[in-house]
C-alpha cells in the first residue's frame, strides 16, 4: 500500500500527461482523506524518513509531500469533514523534525493555521512548543519556535477579541523575550555570522513583518481589535530592543562604511543575505512608527519602548542614508537588490520622524545635505523611468503625479518627496530654502545649456559654488538640475501658491527663460515643465500687463501635443486639462481652444491615455460655442474617430481584447456630442462622417460596436426629432443586431420606436413597412423564449407601426400582421402578460382602422373577439389599450357594449386602479416590499408586470398619454344619451355588485400633478348626480 502511494505521488508530481496527472491527484487525495495510514505516510516522506522509496532528488519530493499535506488539510476544512487528532500530530511532527527542510515547513503554516482556529485546544499546544523550542540551543530548533509563533499570528481572529481586554497574547510577549536572546549576538558585532543564524534571523523579521502588517496595517477595518496588540508591542521592551540591534548592525569588516545600517562590505552574497533582513526591519519600523507617531499621543510615545530610541533611530537614518548615497552612485543603489526598497523605508521614516518636535534639531541641521545628497537625486528620472518614459508612459505620467501629489507609490522617488514636505511643513524656513535654491539651480543649469544666459546675482553665484562638492553636482548633468528642481517646486505648490515673494521668483525664471522652453528639445524638460505649469497655471502670470507671457506657455504647453512623443502628450494633456477647466482663467483659454483641438484630436489616433479622452469630452462640454463657431474641428473630431474605432476593431479581431478599452473610450466621446443640447442643430452633418461605421453594421458580428452605433443613432433621432436618410439605408442591417442578440431588441427597441415615431413618411411604402415589421417579428418569434415579458418589446413595436400608419399601413402587409399574431397567441404555454402585450396588436388595429382589421378577420373574427374578450390584461398601458379600444368600437358599434364586456371592461379598470394604488403606497413605503417565502409565485408575477410596465415607458405610442377613464366614462354617457333605453336593457344584466362597481369607477379621472405624474382623483361633488344618471 505505502509503495502505491509513493508511486502515485511521484506521478501527481512528474507525469508530463496533464489528465493522467490530474486523475491521480484526485485518487491520492481521496486515499489521504479516506485513510489516516496513507496521509501519516506522506508526512514520514515529508520528514525524510523512508529514503528507500525514493528514486530520485528528495527535497523535491519533500516539498511536494508537504504540499499534498496542506491541500488535503485545507480539503477537510472547506467540505466539513472531520480531523482527528492524528492529522494535527502528523502535520506537528513534520514541522518539528530536524530533515524537514524549513520550505516545507513553512508550505504547513496555513492549514495548521486553521486547525488551531478551528480547535482550540490545539492552540495551547502550540504555545507550549514554541517555548519549548525557542529555548533551544540549536538554530534549526529556534525556527520552530519562530514558525508555531507564526502558526499562532495566523490563526487569529481579530474579531472575536475585545478591544480592551489583553488577554489571550500572552504567547506574543513571550514570543519577543525568548527570541531578544537569540538576537544580542549580534551585539557583538561578529564578524561572520553563520548561515543557519542569518536564516533564524530572517524568519524572525518575515514572520514579525507579517504581524506588523497585520496589526498595524492603516486600512485595517478591525483597528479597535487591534489596539491591544499595538499597545503590547508599542510597550514591550524586548520588541523595541532587537529592532534597534538589528538596525545598529553594521560588521566591520571589508568595504563596509563604519556604523552604517546598509551592509556594503564588498561581498555581494553576504551584503544580499544582510539587506534582505534589513529591509525587512527598515519595514517593520515603518509600519511601527507611522502608527505610533501618529496616533498616539506624545506622552504615550515618550514613556513606551521605543521612546529612548526616537532620536538613535533618526541619527542612524540619516547617517546611514547620507553615507550611503555619498558612496555609491543613485543608479547603482538601483540596480542592487533590497536597496531601492530599502531607501524607500528610509526616506519614509524619516518623513514621519521629520514632524516630532524632538527631532527638530537633527533635521534643522541636515536639511541642506539631505536636500543636496538625498532628496533631489531621488527625485532625478532614473534610467528605469527614462526606459518607462519609452515602453509605458501611461505609467511613467501616473508616477509623476503622484510623486507630486499623494506619494502613494511604494519608490524612492515619491519617498523623497513625502520628506522634501515633511522638512518645509515642520523645519522653520525650509520653503524659502528649497523655492529659491530650486530656481537659482534651475537658472544656474540653462545658462550652461542656452545661448542666452541670464546674468547671475553674485550672492546667487556664491551660492551655486559652495554646492559644487555636493553629489547634486558631482553625479548629475544640467538637464537632471533642471528637471528634478521643477518637481520640487511641484511638489511645493500647496505651500508656495499664497506666497507672492515665491511666485514672483517663479515668474520671473520663465519670463527670463522663455526663448530656451519655447525651443527646448529634451523631453524630460517638457514633461516636467508640463507637470510643472499644470500645478501653478492659476497662480501665474495674473495681472493683465502679463497676458502676453501667459499666452506664450499656454502655446507652449499646446506645442507640447504631438502624437510623436505619447510620454510628451500625454503629461501635457494632464496640465491642459486642468487649465482648461479652470473657471478662472476660461477668459484666457477660450480662444486658444481653436488651436488646441486639432492638436488633440491628431494624438488621439494612437493615443491610449485615459485623461486624453476625458479632455476632449470637457472641452466639447465646456466652450460649446467655440465649436459651433468651428464646426469643422468637429468633423475632424468624427473622422479621427471612425479611423480609431476601425483600427481598434482590427486589433480586437486579431485577438487583443484589451483594446475594447479605448474602443470604449471613442464611443465615450462620440456619444457626449449626441448629449449636448448645443451640438443638436450640427448632428445631421457630423453623421455624415460616420457612414463608414454605418455600413459595418451590414457585418456585425465582426464588430464589437453595434450596441454603441444603436445608442448614437438613437440619441440623434431623439435630439433632432427626426429620421436621416442615413438611418433609413442602415434599417435593414438591424435585423443582424437581433440575431447576434439571439433574437433580442435590447437598445434596438428605443430605436425603432423612434424610426416608426419620427421618420412615419419613410414607412408608407410597402417595402419599408416590410423591413420594419419583420425586425419586431424577429424578436416577437423568438420560440426559445415565450415565457419571457422580453418579447413583448416586438409587440409593442408592432403595435405602435399600426398606430402610427393607421391607414396608410398596406393591407397585405396588415394581413400578414394579424395572422402572424394569431399564429403565436395560439401557441401553448404562453407567458400570461406576453399574451396580454401580443393581444394588443389586434387592439391596436382595431383601434385605429377598425374596417379594414374587420375586413382581413372577417372569418375568423368571431373566435378573435372572443379571444380579446378572454384575456386577462396586464395593469397599466395594456389595460388601458384595452379600455380605449373597446370604448372606441362601441362607438363605432354600440351594440357591442353587453353586460359581459361591461362587466369586463370593470373589472380591467378596477385591477387597473389597485395596481396604481399599490405602486403609489410602495413609492411612499419601502419597508412594504418584503414578502414571505409563501408569496414567491406573487413576486415573480409582480416583478413580470413591472418589466412589462418598464416597456412603455420607452414606448412612443400616443395611447399612452390618454385617459382610458375619461373615455370609458364618455362611452357610456354617450350610450345613454343616444339610446336611452340602452341603459335599462344593460340593467337587466347586471347584478347590483356590478353596477355599484360600475359607478365607483365613473367617479375617477387622471389629471396632472406638479411633478407630472397622472394619477387618479375622486370627484366627490358629483357623486350622487352620476350614480343617478347610470341607475336612471
Amino acid at each position: 500500500m505505502a509503495t502505491a502511494i509513493y508511486e502515485q505521488l511521484v506521478t501527481v508530481f512528474t507525469n508530463t500527461d496533464n489528465k493522467i496527472r490530474n486523475e491521480t491527484e484526485k485518487q491520492l487525495v481521496t486515499s489521504l482523506i479516506d485513510n489516516i495510514q496513507n496521509f501519516e505516510q506522506i508526512a514520514k516522506v515529508a520528514m525524510q524518513q523512508d529514503q528507500s522509496k525514493i528514486c530520485f532528488d528528495i527535497c523535491v519530493v519533500q516539498e511536494q509531500a508537504a504540499s499534498l499535506l496542506n491541500s488535503v488539510v485545507l480539503k477537510m476544512l472547506t467540505n466539513n469533514i472531520q480531523l482527528t487528532i492524528h492529522h494535527a500530530n502528523s502535520i506537528l511532527a513534520v514541522l518539528m523534525s530536524q530533515y524537514t527542510p524549513l520550505k516545507c515547513k513553512q508550505s504547513l503554516i496555513k492549514c495548521m493555521s486553521l486547525i488551531v482556529r478551528k480547535d482550540k485546544s490545539v492552540k495551547t499546544e502550540i504555545e507550549n512548543k514554541m517555548k519549548e523550542f525557542l529555548r533551544q540551543e540549536q538554530q534549526w530548533q529556534i525556527q520552530i519556535g519562530i514558525l508555531f509563533f507564526k502558526i499562532l499570528q495566523d490563526s487569529l481572529e481579530l474579531q472575536t477579541y475585545s478591544s480592551i481586554v489583553q488577554t489571550g497574547y500572552e504567547w506574543i510577549s513571550e514570543f519577543f523575550n525568548q527570541t531578544g536572546y537569540v538576537i544580542t549576538k549580534l551585539t557583538e558585532q561578529p564578524k561572520e555570522l553563520s548561515d543557519d543564524f542569518i536564516t533564524t534571523i530572517r524568519l524572525y523579521t518575515q514572520v514579525v513583518t507579517d504581524l506588523c502588517e497585520k496589526v498595524f496595517d492603516k486600512n485595517n477595518s478591525q483597528k479597535e481589535q487591534t489596539q491591544p496588540i499595538q499597545n503590547i508591542l508599542f510597550q514591550l521592551n524586548s520588541f523595541s530592543g532587537v529592532l534597534i540591534i538589528l538596525l545598529s548592525y553594521s560588521p566591520q569588516i571589508g568595504k563596509q562604511i563604519q556604523n552604517c545600517s546598509i551592509i556594503n562590505t564588498g561581498n555581494d552574497h553576504f551584503d544580499n543575505q544582510l539587506n534582505e533582513i534589513k529591509c525587512q526591519v527598515f519595514k517593520i519600523y515603518f509600519l511601527t512608527l507611522q502608527v505610533l507617531l501618529n496616533n498616539r499621543n506624545k506622552n504615550e510615545v515618550k514613556k513606551g519602548a521605543f521612546g529612548p530610541y526616537l532620536t538613535t533611530i533618526t541619527q542612524l537614518l540619516i547617517y546611514s542614508l547620507l553615507a550611503y548615497t555619498n558612496s555609491e552612485s543613485i543608479t547603482s543603489i538601483y540596480n542592487k537588490p533590497y536597496l531601492p526598497n530599502i531607501m524607500t523605508y528610509i526616506l519614509k521614516l524619516l518623513a514621519n520622524l521629520g514632524s516630532q518636535t524632538d527631532q527638530y534639531q537633527i533635521f534643522s541641521d541636515s536639511k541642506i545635505a539631505l536636500i543636496t545628497d538625498a532628496i533631489y537625486p531621488f527625485l532625478i528620472t532614473s534610467q528605469k523611468e527614462y526606459q518607462q518614459m519609452k515602453d509605458q508612459p501611461e505609467e511613467f505620467v501616473n508616477l509623476a503625479l503622484d510623486t507630486v501629489d499623494k506619494q502613494e507609490s511604494d519608490v524612492p522617488k515619491t519617498a523623497a518627496a513625502s520628506l522634501l514636505e515633511t522638512i518645509c511643513d515642520h523645519i522653520d524656513g525650509s520653503t524659502t530654502l528649497l523655492a529659491n535654491l530650486a530656481v537659482i539651480i534651475s537658472q544656474d543649469s540653462i545658462n550652461i545649456i542656452t545661448n542666452n544666459p541670464v546674468q547671475l546675482k553674485e550672492q546667487q553665484v556664491a551660492f551655486i559654488q559652495a554646492l559644487q562638492d555636493k553629489k547634486l553636482f558631482k553625479e548629475y548633468t544640467a538637464v537632471d538640475r533642471i528637471e528634478s528642481s521643477l518637481v520640487i517646486l511641484t511638489i511645493m505648490s500647496y505651500l508656495i501658491q499664497k506666497r507672492f515673494d515665491i511666485v514672483l521668483l517663479m515668474e520671473q525664471l520663465l519670463t527670463d527663460n522663455l526663448l530656451f522652453f519655447q525651443s527646448i528639445q529634451e523631453q524630460i524638460i517638457k514633461l516636467r515643465l508640463s507637470l510643472f505649469f499644470g500645478y501653478y497655471c492659476d497662480n501665474l502670470f495674473k495681472k493683465d500687463t502679463q497676458s502676453q507671457n501667459m499666452n506664450a506657455y499656454l502655446q507652449i504647453m499646446i506645442g507640447f501635443v504631438q502624437p510623436t512623443e505619447p510620454v510628451v502628450l500625454y503629461q501635457s494633456i494632464d496640465a491642459l486639462k486642468d487649465i482648461f477647466e479652470d473657471d478662472d482663467l476660461k477668459g484666457k483659454t477660450k480662444d486658444l481652444v481653436v488651436i488646441l483641438f486639432p492638436q488633440l484630436c491628431n494624438g488621439l489616433q494612437y493615443s491610449t491615455y485615459e485623461r486624453h479622452f476625458e479632455t476632449i469630452t470637457n472641452l466639447l462640454k465646456r466652450y460649446p460655442n467655440q465649436f459651433l463657431q468651428n464646426d469643422n474641428l468637429l468633423v475632424g473630431l468624427i473622422q479621427v474617430l471612425t479611423q480609431r474605432v476601425i483600427m481598434e476593431q482590427q486589433k480586437i479581431n486579431s485577438g487583443d481584447q484589451q483594446r475594447h478599452i479605448y474602443l470604449n473610450r471613442c464611443w465615450n466621446v462620440l456619444r457626449s456630442l449626441v448629449d449636448q443640447d448645443e451640438f443638436s442643430e450640427i448632428l445631421g452633418k457630423l453623421e455624415q462622417h460616420l457612414a463608414q461605421l454605418y455600413s459595418m453594421l451590414a457585418n456585425c458580428d465582426k464588430i464589437d460596436f453595434d450596441e454603441d452605433l444603436v445608442l448614437f443613432i438613437s440619441g440623434c433621432i431623439s435630439k433632432l426629432s427626426v429620421v436621416t436618410e442615413l438611418q433609413m439605408q442602415i434599417l435593414p442591417y438591424f435585423q443582424n443586431i437581433i440575431k447576434k442578440q439571439q433574437g433580442r431588441l435590447c437598445n434596438l427597441f428605443e430605436t425603432l420606436n423612434q424610426y416608426m415615431h419620427f421618420g412615419r413618411n419613410y414607412f408608407l411604402n410597402e417595402s419599408q413597412q416590410s423591413i420594419y415589421f419583420q425586425l419586431a417579428f424577429q424578436n416577437l418569434q423568438n420560440e426559445d423564449n415565450y415565457g419571457d415579458i422580453e418579447l413583448g418589446e416586438g409587440a409593442l413595436l408592432i403595435q405602435l407601426g399600426i398606430q402610427e400608419l393607421n391607414d396608410d399601413l398596406k393591407s397585405n402587409i396588415l394581413s400578414q400582421i394579424l395572422f402572424q399574431t394569431i399564429q403565436i397567441l395560439q401557441k401553448k404555454d404562453i407567458n400570461e402578460h406576453l399574451k396580454s402585450r401580443i393581444t394588443g396588436i389586434i387592439l391596436s388595429s382595431l383601434y385605429k382602422i377598425p374596417e379594414k382589421t374587420y375586413e382581413v378577420l372577417s372569418e375568423v373574427f368571431t373566435a378573435v373577439y372572443s379571444c380579446i374578450l378572454e384575456t386577462h390584461y396586464s395593469p397599466g398601458y395594456d389595460i388601458k389599450l384595452f379600455i380605449i379600444t373597446m370604448s372606441s368600437l362601441i362607438m363605432k358599434q354600440p351594440n357591442l357594449l353587453t353586460p359581459n364586456l361591461l362587466t369586463i371592461m370593470v373589472n380591467n379598470l378596477i385591477a387597473q386602479e389597485k395596481y396604481e394604488k399599490d405602486q403609489k403606497q410602495k413609492q411612499n413605503d419601502y419597508m412594504d416590499d418584503e414578502l414571505d417565502d409563501e408569496d414567491d409565485s406573487d413576486f415573480n408575477d409582480e416583478e413580470e408586470i413591472t418589466q412589462a410596465q418598464q416597456q412603455t415607458e420607452q414606448f412612443l405610442s400616443s395611447v399612452v398619454k390618454l385617459d382610458e377613464y375619461s373615455l370609458f366614462k364618455q362611452t357610456l354617457l354617450c350610450i345613454k344619451n343616444q339610446y336611452p333605453g340602452a341603459i335599462d336593457q344593460l340593467k337587466t344584466g347586471l347584478d347590483q355588485q356590478t353596477i355599484n362597481k360600475i359607478n365607483e369607477q365613473l367617479q375617477f379621472v387622471r389629471v396632472e400633478t406638479q411633478d407630472g405624474e397622472e394619477l387618479r382623483k375622486f370627484r366627490q361633488l358629483n357623486n350622487c348626480y352620476r350614480k343617478k344618471q347610470f341607475n336612471n
